[in-house]
């Protein structure tokens, strides 16, 4: 994993962190990157790191919270 994507979850643990739970789109558009680039990173943050990440969809958005995981 590359310095900037580890740079880049970590931002998106402790966004989720300090606001209980995110959007995908507010998360695009903070770090400026992709629903593509989003899912490889839930991807690592659940199958590598075994982060309990918890997706909730609703019409607009898709709330995501990290339940008690410490990066």
């Amino acid at each position: 994993m590359s310095k900037e994507n580890t740079e880049r979850i970590h931002k998106i643990v402790q966004r989720i962190r300090k606001r209980g739970a995110v959007t995908l789109e507010e998360l695009m558009r903070e770090l400026e990157v992709s629903r593509a680039t989003l899912k490889r990173d839930f991807d690592v943050l659940r199958d590598r790191l075994g982060c309990p990440l918890v997706c909730k969809a609703s019409p607009n958005s898709v709330p995501v919270s990290a339940g008690n995981f410490q990066f």
